[in-house]
């Protein structure tokens, strides 16, 4: 075995597509909610860029946010993969296909209640509503919830919890501290339920406008 048939195979291993970890068939009208979240324009340019260049680099953040998810599940012994998935009433023009279904699949119903979800991030960042996280993060668990509402009736409370890293000490050559160490910390937001149901809002429109660009 050479070098590249082992780097291959680790890649294919330790970060498999979404869509060979969940056994999803990449299509137009199968949609991920977790890039829905992002919105139109972020969903089409990362569809033309997956189409064009196909994930080939390593990405120790995905191994590092993985790695933290599986031992939430360890430690909450929630081993179920959470998947979801619904259907968006939708009439394709031009493409061969019949509604738009969207995909996911939560983090937790935390064993406090049997309505307590959680979705997880782990970040670098130390202020979570830097660069959208904690924006994504909430329109990605009310996605969820909505869905879960439709399918079971139940009001879940929904929480977004980002744990940002330790930023560790940075000294100079003689070993003076130029800027301390900063804990990590958990970040709790519980969504209203506007944020719910505004959450769930944009992702739906914006999976109506992603069908409409590829129904052109």
């Amino acid at each position: 075995m050479s070098p590249e048939q082992l780097y291959e195979y680790l890649l294919n291993t330790l970060q498999p597509e979404y869509e060979k970890k969940f056994g999803i068939k990449r299509s137009k009208n199968v949609m991920n909610i977790s890039n829905l979240v992002s919105g139109k324009a972020s969903y089409l340019y990362h569809w033309n860029s997956y189409r064009e260049n196909p994930i080939t680099e390593f990405n120790l953040a995905l191994i590092e946010g993985s790695s933290f998810h599986a031992e939430i599940n360890q430690r909450l012994e929630d081993l179920n993969r959470h998947e979801l998935s619904w259907t968006l009433p939708f009439e394709w023009k031009n493409q061969p296909f019949k509604d738009i279904t969207i995909v996911g699949h939560y983090d937790n119903i935390l064993p406090v209640s049997e309505s307590v979800l959680c979705e997880w991030k782990l970040t670098g960042q130390q202020k979570p509503s830097e660069n959208g996280l904690l924006l994504r993060a909430k329109r990605q668990i009310a996605t969820y919830a909505s869905i879960l509402k439709l399918k079971t009736g139940v009001v879940y409370e929904c929480f977004a919890v980002i744990a940002s890293k330790d930023v560790p000490a940075y000294k100079d050559d003689s070993g003076k501290i130029l800027r301390p160490r900063v804990p990590g910390k958990l970040h709790i937001f519980k969504l209203s339920p506007e944020e719910v149901r505004d959450g769930y809002d944009f992702v739906r429109l914006t999976a109506y406008a992603v069908a409409r660009e590829f129904d052109k």
